[in-house]
């Protein structure tokens, strides 16, 4: 519903680049607000993970990943004052996206970023992204040893239990392999409680998948799986398409950046579920709104505002 009012009410040129400022350049802010509310995120000895204002770093990792790409595709296609926000609204989301400490965030923004670069040909960006990310590796202890627990990720208690959930609501899903067990993390905690029952992790509140595309196979089987990934591979077919259609420069690097966003959500859906956090699940479905906005307007440019919704309804 939040996906159809975003087509409805963002249905014109001016709205549309509107939409896209807001999905780009805000999410700036919230680095900003939170390291005010808590300066000890700044202590790069210790791992203090950035989070506030929203629920948890897993979420604010997720939402940077998907932004940043977007503002830099603001920095690409405008001019003035915009690109010089967001200029800083990328640098500060980057600050904010190596403070939460997500390794699926990092992942999902990296291949994001070399996404952009190559379709783009934006190959020096992406040498200085892998620069500034090795050095950050190399020089800030904390960062250093998150990347080092994967090289021995059987010591590593977060992945440890990640698998173990991921594993059990698995096999919930072959379970109820056509349907599930019914949407939402509150019925896959119980059915997950009936597995645990009796053992030491009876207790434990932290009862979800880790993991979008198993989340979704459990609570809504191989039907809800299937709508999933056939609404992200259409989505991202179709704008792969506009790409390689758009002769328009600018129109064709706003097209690459919200292609790289969805990347950014496929690859950090692999080790969380956003859709239980309210600030992932609204941006992500403003984001497939705001690519179906953008597809079948290739050449439209100049025409009136019916044949542009009558383009923009034949896309979907």
């Amino acid at each position: 519903l939040h996906y159809v009012m975003i087509l409805d009410v963002f249905s014109t040129e001016k709205r549309i680049r509107a939409l896209f400022l807001l999905l780009a350049l805000p999410a700036g802010l919230l680095v900003v607000r939170g390291v005010l509310y808590d300066w000890s995120v700044l202590d790069l000895n210790e791992m203090v993970r950035f989070g506030y204002p929203l629920d948890h770093p897993n979420t604010a990792g997720y939402l940077f990943a998907m932004s940043i790409p977007l503002a830099i595709g603001v920095i690409a296609t405008e001019r003035g004052w915009l690109v010089s926000l967001a200029t800083v609204s990328v640098g500060l989301q980057s600050f904010g996206l190596a403070l939460t400490y997500s390794r699926g965030a990092w992942f999902g923004s990296a291949a994001s970023i070399f996404l952009y670069g190559f379709i783009a040909k934006k190959y020096k960006q992406v040498l200085l992204v892998i620069i500034l990310g090795s050095s950050a590796s190399f020089v800030i202890p904390s960062i250093q040893e998150r990347l080092l627990s994967l090289a021995n990720p059987q010591q590593d208690v977060a992945i440890n239990d990640r698998i173990r959930f991921q594993t059990d609501s698995f096999a919930i899903g072959l379970e109820h392999p056509l349907l599930g067990v019914g949407y939402g993390r509150g019925r896959l905690k119980e059915a997950l409680r009936e597995t645990y029952k009796g053992t030491e992790n009876e207790n434990d509140p932290i009862w979800h998948a880790h993991n979008v595309y198993i989340d979704l196979f459990a609570g809504t089987g191989l039907l809800g799986l299937t709508a999933f990934l056939w609404l992200l591979l259409d989505c991202g077919w179709k704008m792969l398409r506009e790409i390689l259609q758009e002769h328009d420069p600018a129109r064709r690097m706003i097209l690459i950046s919200i292609l790289a966003a969805l990347v950014a959500l496929v690859i950090t859906g692999l080790g969380d579920v956003p859709f239980y956090h309210h600030e992932t699940r609204i941006y992500f479905f403003t984001l497939i709104a705001l690519a179906h906005l953008h597809i079948g307007r290739c050449g439209m440019k100049g025409r009136s505002e019916t044949t542009f919704n009558e383009a923009k309804i034949h896309s979907l």
